[in-house]
């Protein structure tokens, strides 16, 4: 059997992963979005794209709340907290390139006259 500890532990790793396999997923999707501003936008299309990009950021904040309270209730030995730091390392910079691809789309939807705000 394995011991509670190891299995949160476990399970705090898989939703690491998870994230980041949504965040990379947001990723192509934002650029789907700027790509479609950059052509001819087919609305239905661009729609079903942006109703995807809702679902996903969804999963994501459902990713993060469980990271959270896991985190919460582990007390990490060093080797854990290491793998945690290249985790959230590498989720950083996913994050960061989303909110880069996020800003030119709302940067070239401004010079088409369109504001855009962030929430």
């Amino acid at each position: 059997m394995i011991p509670d500890h190891t299995k949160k532990a476990e399970q705090l790793a898989d939703h690491y992963a998870t994230i980041l396999t949504l965040y990379r997923e947001l990723e192509q999707l934002s650029r789907r979005v700027f790509e479609a501003f950059e052509g001819d936008i087919q609305v239905d299309a661009l729609r079903e794209v942006l109703r995807s990009k809702i679902e996903v950021v969804e999963r994501i904040k459902a990713e993060s709340q469980a990271i959270a309270a896991l985190k919460d209730e582990l007390t990490l030995s060093a080797s854990e907290r290491e793998t945690l730091r290249h985790a959230e390392s590498k989720l950083t910079e996913l994050v960061k390139q989303v909110v880069e691809q996020e800003d030119k789309s709302r940067i070239l939807l401004e010079k088409q006259g369109i504001r855009i705000t962030r929430r």
